[in-house]
């Protein structure tokens, strides 16, 4: 009977392992730096957007190094540059849209759904915005 309970308890303990299961991260760990899009910036830069971390990267193309990094309000799923107006649209995971002029101003349209938000420049200034679960194209002037 004993060996039953010790091949039963190592067949638990298999079991158990090949699930995969993952301590959860704690809180006061940083965020992973996931890119989530990348753009070319009106000024030759690349910009790289970290989903989880938040974050907005600014990346010298030469030198490959961190120009700068700003935080932003959401978690970022898409970029789009605008090079007529110097500005970037950061497009969230929730339907969140942020424009950032070139001096830095921010406009923040606040939750417009579900889903990941995506961008696609129409014409000079009118920008397509769609989400998966959204089934719907709005069309936004994205110079203001």
């Amino acid at each position: 009977m004993k060996s039953q309970t010790r091949l039963g308890l190592r067949a638990l303990v298999i079991v158990i392992a090949s699930l995969g299961w993952v301590p959860a991260t704690p809180a006061n760990e940083p965020a992973a730096k996931v890119p989530s899009a990348l753009v070319w910036n009106h000024d030759g830069s690349l910009l790289v957007s970290l989903r989880d971390a938040k974050e907005l990267v600014t990346i010298d193309p030469k030198s490959w190094s961190v120009k700068a990094t700003a935080s932003l309000p959401f978690r970022p799923s898409a970029l789009l540059s605008l090079p007529e107006a110097r500005a970037v649209l950061v497009g969230g995971m929730e339907g969140e849209l942020l424009r950032i002029d070139r001096k830095g101003t921010r406009t923040l349209r606040e939750l417009q759904g579900r889903g990941p938000l995506r961008m696609v420049a129409i014409d000079s200034g009118r920008v397509a915005l769609a989400s998966p679960w959204s089934r719907s194209v709005e069309v936004v002037d994205a110079e203001n």
